[in-house]
């Protein structure tokens, strides 16, 4: 018995020590894969992003944007930030990266952002977004947004309307709280909007932190649904309930349309229905329609927070853009408002309206910038 024993006990170890040198052969082969063969091992950066970007994700808990700010300031124009991402802050290389041309595409943070579907957003797929882009581009001409202007217009003079109210009351106005981005999406998608806050209001609203944390952690999203991590098990609820209502209000939409076309309100996706096959399928605008919905809520309110509070500050510029308003003739147009394209040229450049750096990816393995 203990002759058996001794052997059992022999065998395990020799399995452990044969385990252990595996893992350490592999840990070995990932090292120097990863410092000597990596293309981006002789780009310049902290010695720690060869082996890992945790450090880069713990600044995103607090000040990313910062922290890559001074590894530039530090390290120049091209810096390595994780074993397989680099910083990029250059104008011609920023240009040749963006430019409309095969070599860059998106990388897979965007299908974290907006998970479970695949749209003109999020897509990976070049002919699929050529495809897409083609189809979504004359609803958004100028000649085809005059249809909804007068829906936009009603939602604009609500929001001024409440903020005059409350500065008549307060002497002062929140105007963060007056910007109905999500209501004007829902009538320029849906030809609906509920006018009140439910379930689906309120994730729309927290769609800026949960994004980011769906985009950093992508994983954990993954098997929130089965371990008790509230955070991320929200996260992962918020982007289904978002989901299912826009499955909800694009079929109610065709049925309205179906049953009488021409009382059907003019939205963003009226071409779609009335292309037939030739046009998109359900679940396509179902996907397109959600990522309309997710670009346009509360990064919408936010530009126009931050536009307000920046114009506020120039009293110059307020000034002439105040007189430019008040000059515009009845049938004024976009020639007009030469102050106004000003204003908000300027503003962009100091409040981007997402304050991020852009995500691409390489379809190649030697590119030169």
């Amino acid at each position: 018995m203990d002759s058996q024993l001794e052997g059992g006990f022999l065998r395990l170890e020799t399995t452990g020590l044969f385990l252990l040198f595996l893992c350490t052969l592999y840990l070995l082969y990932h090292v120097t894969c990863t410092i000597f063969f990596n293309p981006l091992s002789r780009l310049p950066g902290p010695w720690i992003s060869c082996w890992t970007d945790a450090i880069l994700k713990y600044h995103w808990l607090k000040t990313k944007a910062q922290y890559v700010h001074r590894l530039h300031q530090r390290y120049g124009p091209v810096v390595r930030v994780g074993p397989h991402e680099v910083d990029i802050s250059d104008i011609t290389a920023v240009k040749e990266i963006h430019r409309v041309k095969d070599g860059y595409r998106k990388a897979p943070f965007y299908q974290n952002l907006v998970p479970n579907t695949n749209n003109l957003f999020n897509t990976l797929d070049v002919e699929f977004h050529r495809h897409n882009r083609r189809l979504l581009s004359s609803p958004l001409s100028e000649s085809s947004l005059k249809s909804v202007e007068p829906t936009v217009d009603d939602y604009v003079k609500t929001a001024i309307a409440s903020m005059k109210r409350e500065m008549d009351e307060r002497g002062t106005a929140d105007v963060a709280k007056f910007w109905l981005g999500w209501q004007v999406y829902e009538s320029l998608v849906f030809a609906n909007s509920y006018g009140q806050k439910n379930q689906y209001i309120k994730d729309l609203e927290g769609l800026a932190a949960k994004g980011s944390i769906r985009s950093t952690f992508p994983a954990l999203i993954t098997i929130a649904t089965k371990l008790p991590l509230p955070i991320f098990k929200e996260t992962a609820a918020a982007a289904q309930r978002i989901r299912d209502y826009s499955a909800e209000a694009v079929a109610r939409y065709k049925r309205d349309f179906a049953n009488n076309p021409a009382a059907a309100k003019p939205t963003l996706f009226r071409k779609l229905f009335e292309a037939g096959e030739a046009g998109l399928s359900d679940d396509e605008i179902r996907a397109e329609a959600q990522a309309y919905i997710v670009a346009g809520s509360d990064t919408t309110a936010t530009t126009l927070t931050y536009l307000v509070y920046s114009v506020c500050c120039r009293g110059d510029a307020r000034q002439k853009l105040v007189k430019e308003l008040m000059e515009l003739p009845d049938d004024f147009g976009h020639s007009d408002l030469r102050e106004l394209r000003l204003a908000t040229a300027r503003f962009f450049r100091a409040f981007p309206n997402a304050c991020v750096s852009s995500i691409e990816g390489m379809s190649q393995d030697d590119m030169e910038l």
